[in-house]
This record gives structure tokens, C-alpha cells and sequence, in this order.
């Protein structure tokens, strides 16, 4: 997709050269029109790509597992734009898009949303469990103060309290499975 992405984004400078605002849509010259739809097909390669790789994600953990358990994430939420307004201008805009942007990309809803019914339809069970801190919430059973913003740090999991390390990923997924009801 990164080629298609790169070829669309080159077709796109072009139709803003060609483009004529004093003319209406239906006006435009016929370099304007063949750009749009040249533009067109490559949107429609992409979708079709990024579904394809929610069906092939989703048939594969249908197959190998009986009970999924995922989080419950929001989105619409994460997707916000960084912009703010006039009075309160936003911070690190260009980085949250970039964000939004792989987000969008990885096709969680879409994927989520096949796993549901492929799971249902052979009789197996997919869990959403709601997101509220499993990324910052300590693994050790042990720990005294397990939930705090500052044992994430990128990658790397460490918890402030009682120094327990581990891969961020695989810590959240233990905390995911420990909110699970099975």
C-alpha cells in the first residue's frame, strides 16, 4: 500500500494544478477528469487491499482460537484531530496525524467487525473488554500501586512501584486477558 499510497499522493498535486476554481465540476478539462478517476482507482485498490487483510487477519484467529478476547477500543476517540481551536491551539498536530493516520491504516474496527461474525458463525466467542488502563496497569499481582501514567514508556514496561519489567505489548495483553470473564 505504501507504493499505491506514494502514487496517489503525486496524482492528487496534480489535480490541485489542473483544477479551476472558477469553473464548475462538470466544466473541468479532460486531464482534470481522467486525474479523478485515475485518483479513484487507486482509493478503490487501496480499500480492497485493507479489506482483504481484515478478512485474512480475522480467518486466521477464527481458525486457531475458541475464545478471543480484544478491547473495546473507541475509535472515533483516538482518531480526534489534535487541531484545536483558535484560543487554544493544539500541540504535536502533525505527529497526532501521522497517528491518526496509522490508526486508520491497521483497519481495527473493520477487523474486529469480521472477527465477530466469523467467530459466531462457528459457534465460537469474541469478548470485548473495555480499554481503561490496560496499557499503564502493572502485571504483578503483587504490586502496591499497580495503575500509574509513568510505567509506560514507549516499548518498555516499568512499573514505578515495585520495578516489575516487561514488554509493553505482552503487558497489556496479560492485563486484557485478566479482565476477561474466562
Amino acid at each position: 500500500t505504501n507504493k499505491l499510497t506514494r502514487r496517489l499522493k503525486i496524482l492528487q498535486k496534480d489535480l490541485a494544478r489542473k483544477y479551476q476554481p472558477n469553473k464548475k465540476q462538470y466544466e473541468q478539462s479532460n486531464n482534470y477528469k481522467k486525474n479523478k478517476l485515475a485518483i479513484q482507482k487507486i482509493n478503490l485498490k487501496i480499500a480492497n487491499l485493507r479489506k482483504d487483510r481484515s478478512h485474512f487477519i480475522s480467518a486466521q484467529v477464527a481458525r486457531k482460537y475458541d475464545h478471543v478476547v480484544i478491547e473495546d477500543l473507541k475509535l472515533k476517540n483516538m482518531t480526534r484531530s489534535a487541531k484545536g481551536t483558535i484560543e487554544a491551539p493544539g500541540k504535536n498536530v502533525k505527529a497526532k496525524s501521522g497517528l491518526n493516520r496509522t490508526i486508520l491504516n491497521a483497519n481495527l474496527g473493520q477487523v474486529s467487525q469480521f472477527l465477530a461474525y466469523k467467530l459466531s458463525y462457528s459457534g465460537k466467542i469474541l469478548e470485548k473488554v473495555p480499554p481503561m488502563n490496560t496499557s499503564i496497569t502493572c502485571g504483578n499481582p503483587k504490586c502496591p500501586d499497580p495503575v500509574n501514567k509513568k510505567n509506560r514508556k514507549g516499548d518498555l514496561f516499568k512499573c514505578v512501584s515495585c520495578g516489575y519489567n516487561k514488554d509493553a505489548d505482552f503487558n497489556a495483553a496479560g492485563n486484557i486477558k485478566r479482565k476477561s470473564s474466562s
